[in-house]
């Protein structure tokens, strides 16, 4: 039977250990609601602790997971909710230490991320990649912790069971030739044939590609789009690359 204790002050220790998780990068991450909770004990995440308020006790019970259960009032869990609209309960799991690999020389399809930093738009690729069938994510430069709230409900919980890798300039020239992505050059939609493998590119939501990362792309794909509109954001673009890979034409 789980160990339930109360907790009844907004100062209480473990409370404010929690408002920090929300804040910055610790041994432990918070998961928030039934759904995204039970991908990531699903996929072997550890699951440390549940914390709910009386309304989530239907919820905690469904999901009959042994672990510690925290109650507290609905105030001081609205404080330490990792979402605008809380949806509970919240999970404490503990961080694991080899989640994302270094990238080497393999076959396979991928999507490279080039210095993108933003959690949410980094959760919508990471989903779109995994919803088109594509062997792993690679980040190259600087990204966001794959384990921040927004990018964990972004993805809507296939970052934990997605292949995920960090590459240099050196194991990439040793990898899958490079794909650019770019507007106004390269061959089109639908007439642009995808090779076996590959690391398709995309850039940072402000700046592009990095020269780099351009600098080693061996071709470039273009979505045709009408002339009123200069580029597609970098999650919609990659919606429709990936649909075109997965569904390619005769």
């Amino acid at each position: 039977m789980n160990t339930i204790k109360e907790i009844r002050s907004a100062q209480n220790p473990e409370v404010k250990w929690i408002r920090k998780l929300k804040r910055q990068r610790d041994s432990h991450f918070l998961v928030e609601g039934p759904k995204l909770l039970s991908q990531a004990v699903s996929v072997g995440m550890e699951l440390e602790t549940l914390w709910m308020a009386d309304e989530h006790e239907t919820a905690v019970r469904e999901l009959g997971f042994k672990t510690s259960i925290r109650r507290v009032p609905a105030s001081v869990y609205d404080s330490i909710s990792p979402t605008k609209v809380a949806q509970g309960p919240i999970g404490v799991f503990r961080r694991p230490e080899r989640f994302v690999k270094s990238f080497e020389a393999c076959t396979g399809r991928f999507l490279l991320l080039d210095h993108v930093q933003d959690p949410g738009n980094a959760g919508a690729l990471i989903r779109a990649a995994a919803a088109f069938g594509l062997d792993g994510l690679v980040w190259f430069g600087d990204h966001p912790d794959l384990f921040h709230h927004a990018l964990i409900r972004g993805s809507a919980g296939t970052v934990f069971s997605l292949n995920h890798f960090e590459a240099d300039l050196e194991a990439l020239e040793a990898g899958p030739p490079l794909l650019g992505t770019d507007a106004t050059r390269g061959r089109e939609l639908p007439a642009f044939k995808w090779p076996d493998s590959f690391l398709i590119c995309l850039g940072n939501e402000g700046h592009g590609l990095t020269p780099n990362i351009e600098g080693m792309c061996s071709d470039f794909v273009s979505i045709p789009i009408s002339p009123n509109v200069e580029s597609l954001n970098v999650a919609g673009a990659a919606h429709v690359l990936l649909y075109s890979i997965k569904n390619p034409l005769p």
